[in-house]
């Protein structure tokens, strides 16, 4: 606890959630970030918490008890590889903002147009790329509709 004592705040862990875990599981991981965070708060240190759903069936429990007009973070990183993943990663979203209202969101994970673009109130997110993107830089690469990503030797 020393060490992140030294932080402003600190996000409580991640405990992704997938549409093919069981409701138990994802209600398990949903519980377990926040139990985290409770032990960090005890420990007198500020916590924003973590939201992460996989569907709209968690949205009950996922957004409970996140404070309105909070700071909260939300990662897609991860769980948002297929367009039906990001078409219910932007259902949340919006859901996140009607229902807790933050007043920030910090967004740890790739700025997919697909997930982001026209979303209401874009000056509240603040994004930050994983570490694997900043430490592996791709230049862009030209494709046409039907080349392949990597060369044919």
């Amino acid at each position: 606890m020393v060490k992140l004592g030294r932080f402003h705040s600190v996000i409580c862990p991640d405990f992704s959630l997938y549409r093919e875990m069981y409701p138990h599981q994802r209600i398990a991981h949903t519980v377990l970030s926040r139990q985290v965070g409770a032990v960090f708060q005890r420990h007198g240190l500020r916590v924003i918490p973590n939201v992460r759903w996989s569907g709209p069936d968690d949205f009950g429990l996922c957004f409970e008890g996140i404070p309105e007009q909070s700071i909260v973070a939300i990662s897609p990183h991860g769980c948002s590889r297929s367009d039906d993943d990001k078409a219910m990663m932007r259902e949340g979203i919006l859901t996140l903002i009607h229902r807790v209202e933050p007043r920030v969101i910090i967004v740890h994970g790739s700025r997919s147009p697909m997930i982001f673009d026209g979303l209401p109130s874009p000056e509240i997110f603040r994004f930050y790329p994983p570490e694997v993107s900043r430490s592996h830089p791709r230049p862009p690469v030209e494709r046409t509709s039907h080349s392949l990503p990597f060369p044919i030797p």
